[in-house]
């Protein structure tokens, strides 16, 4: 009873990891004495067991390799493995009696120095955690995507849609909407004029909860529609607390949600004939914005319960002024008609501009960063911050997969008729190297269509024909026709209608 006493006042003297090693400890004795129960072996075999305690020194030294022979796992792998291999240890090492206590010893080192690396990894984390806080924010900002870092923050910032902004800001005033329909080409600012009127609505406190934003692209399907859209649907606003007269002055917070379906034109015709009674089931809380390319693609049931509000292509004057004041933040040297370049290249779509001009900036700042190893790769920095090189036309075009005006010529040339003979020869060979250098089909299809088009000394009849020959090339290339059989046809087929 006194021992009893004893011990149980060691246990509530030990903290809880003091107490779990204490327990291995006490497991790897308690098995070496219930393995060695003088009740559970005969007198032969106590007998010839006492015959061996001359020998013990030796067995000693017989334990100790085999712990050290299965000392060598570390870590967490030693606390939950380690007894159980022991305790093979000890039965072919029989004879030994103080291999048990060799046992107890290593297990508790090895749970104290598990501990002990878990209170070091613990304390490393927190002390990384508040060195990286602080550059967190800025570490993210400087390495988001441009597109992102300048998205438009309110309707005033999104450029050239003045005839949607201006009915988006009377919305605002009166905090009521209807159910919208934003359509219009890739790049436009669809996307960033609602996600800013959003924010107009309900500030940074109430976003993330008034509105759900799916990329109906990617989820499409009529199971969405049913329970993920649905579900957020019918959901009954909660009035929000701890929200300031300041915060209200400045947000409206009107009492609905909204769902933000982009690209709207990729859901399937029986998710979108699911979204019509969502639409009108749950109008009072719920408002609806769908966001497509094509217009044509939402069948009209839905199509008429919504504002339609259309995009037009930025104008190359709104767009160059955009791309320039980025430029202008960046701290980026941008040659003479490189603006210009990079608005052509993008053919309307400013998101593509901006993309282009981000890439031209990591091409021509790419510096090698001294480290341990000099063989790793350079670390690409903008060209603003590293203060190397400036942005070219040509950097551009080589970014954007721009065919070079000189190889358009050569091809230009060989369709040309000739006094004599064929023109196949010529065609052939310049449609090869083309091919072999890795241009663009379709890169190359709508560059040699700007450069015929628009060719005065070509008459309106061939013209004509020269277009449908065009048509039908595009078509193939989207279906997914051999690229180098494609340009050699539509080459030899203008060639023939020029020759005529």
């Amino acid at each position: 009873m006194k021992k009893s006493y004893g011990r149980t006042l060691h246990h509530l003297a030990l903290t809880p990891q003091e107490g779990i090693i204490d327990k291995i400890g006490r497991m790897a004795e308690g098995e070496g004495k219930q393995s060695r129960n003088i009740d559970d072996i005969s007198p032969e075999e106590k007998h010839r067991q006492d015959g061996t305690s001359q020998s013990e020194e030796a067995d000693v030294r017989d334990g100790e390799a085999a712990v050290g022979m299965f000392g060598d796992f570390g870590g967490v792998m030693i606390v939950h493995a380690s007894y159980e291999t022991f305790k093979h240890a000890s039965y072919h090492f029989r004879n030994s009696k103080s291999i048990n206590k060799i046992v107890s010893f290593r297990l508790r080192l090895y749970a104290q120095s598990f501990f002990n690396n878990k209170a070091r990894a613990a304390a490393a984390a927190s002390s990384s955690s508040k060195t990286k806080a602080s550059d967190s924010k800025d570490d993210s900002t400087r390495l988001q995507p441009w597109v992102e870092k300048y998205r438009p923050k309110t309707l005033d910032d999104v450029a050239a849609q003045d005839h949607t902004t201006k009915v988006l800001q009377r919305t605002l005033q009166a905090s009521n909407l209807p159910h919208m329909l934003f359509y219009g080409p890739p790049g436009t600012g669809k996307t960033s004029t609602i996600l800013a009127l959003a924010k107009s609505l309900f500030g940074p406190a109430l976003y993330r909860s008034r509105i759900l934003e799916l990329n109906a692209s990617d989820e499409r399907g009529i199971n969405i529609v049913r329970v993920k859209v649905k579900n957020f649907a019918r959901a009954q606003l909660s009035q929000p607390t701890g929200l300031d007269a300041a915060y209200r002055a400045q947000y409206p917070c009107p009492p609905f949600k909204i769902i933000i379906l982009d690209e709207a034109d990729s859901m399937t015709q029986d998710a979108q004939s699911a979204l019509r009674r969502t639409m009108e089931q749950y109008s009072r809380i719920t408002r609806f914005c769908l966001v497509c390319n094509y217009v044509t693609r939402i069948i009209e049931p839905l199509a008429s319960r919504c504002s339609k509000f259309r995009f037009k292509s930025l104008d190359n004057a709104a767009a160059g002024e955009r791309v320039a004041e980025i430029a202008r933040a960046e701290n980026l040297k941008l040659d003479d008609g490189a603006i210009e370049t990079l608005i052509r290249c993008g053919e309307g779509d400013l998101r593509r501009a901006i993309t282009y001009l981000q890439s031209a900036a990591r091409l021509v700042g790419a510096v090698r960063v001294g480290g341990k190893d000099a063989d790793e790769d350079a670390e690409m920095t903008d060209a603003g911050s590293s203060g190397q090189g400036t942005i070219s036309v040509r950097t551009i075009e080589e970014i954007a997969g721009v065919v070079p005006e000189g190889i358009l010529d050569n091809l230009l040339e060989a369709m040309q008729p000739k006094g004599s003979g064929s023109a196949y020869e010529a065609v052939s060979r310049v449609v090869t190297d083309l091919v072999a250098d890795g241009w663009s089909a379709t890169q190359l299809v709508g560059q040699l269509y700007r450069r015929i088009v628009f060719n005065e000394a070509i008459p309106d009849l061939q013209k004509n024909k020269i277009v449908m020959v065009f048509s039908e090339m595009d078509k193939r290339l989207v279906d997914g026709a051999d690229e180098h059989l494609s340009v050699l046809d539509l080459a030899l087929r203008i060639a023939g209608i020029l020759r005529a």
